[in-house]
């Protein structure tokens, strides 16, 4: 019986054998980036930073430059540093501050961050963050002013001899001013929104990559299985 499994049993292990090394085989180098928020608020005249991780795949293994081509008037979208060294099974991260001039108009505001490699430009990853710009400027503050008078005259007649004498005496004059303010306070909340992290290989960044050699011996171990039931029952 051992001779007539030699047959399928070779088979079964070449099979295995070329489907593991394809499936282990590397891929082409690549590169995995995520910011540390999809979205953040700023107002007029202020600025937000974001955290960009640029993560090597495959073994990537280059500086990279990263820039933003569409943003609009009255935003300003800086880099540090630019471009990042990015080694291989690791990461580089950039910082990017989003600033809002003072009269750049209130509204969410869609940035394309491009990150490309220096010396391989072949590899480029796409990533998009939202700016919610709002109001500048100091909190408005109202104010109401209210004034108030009062005068009392007391008017006192006095006989002199035949000829009556009228006196009038002001007793007091009071003005009050009474100023109430009231003091607007506006409240930012920044939306943060949780991206999931894709670590480099050392870490079984890959194991999807484990998914088709582990599937053919599963398949190649019940065919065994199915053939040597075959056999005995010969």
């Amino acid at each position: 019986m051992l001779k007539k499994l030699g047959i399928p049993v070779a088979i079964a292990i070449f099979v295995l054998s070329s489907i593991t090394a394809w499936g282990l085989a590397p891929g082409n180098p690549d590169i995995y980036v995520q910011a540390d928020s999809a979205s953040k608020d700023v107002s007029a005249g202020g600025s937000a930073v974001f955290t960009i991780s640029i993560i090597s795949q495959e073994g990537f293994e280059d500086q990279v430059k990263v820039s933003v081509a569409d943003a609009p008037a009255g935003v300003t979208v800086t880099f540090d540093p630019n471009p990042v060294s990015v080694p291989a099974y690791a990461q580089g991260d950039v910082k990017m501050t989003v600033t809002a001039d003072a009269g750049a108009a209130a509204g969410a505001v869609k940035l394309s961050v491009v990150s490309q490699g220096v010396t391989k430009t072949d590899v480029k990853q796409t990533t998009l963050v939202t700016v919610n710009i709002g109001g500048g400027g100091a909190p408005p503050v109202k104010t109401n002013t209210t004034s108030t008078s009062s005068t009392s005259t007391t008017s006192t007649t006095v006989a002199n001899g035949t000829n009556p004498v009228s006196t009038t005496t002001v007793l007091s004059t009071t003005s009050v001013v009474s100023t109430v303010t009231q003091t607007t306070t506006e409240v930012i909340t920044t939306r943060t929104s949780a991206l999931s992290t894709k670590t480099a290989v050392t870490d079984f960044a890959q194991a999807s990559d484990l998914t088709l050699p582990v599937a053919a011996l599963v398949i190649v171990v019940a065919l065994l299985a199915v053939a040597a039931f075959a056999l005995r029952r010969r």
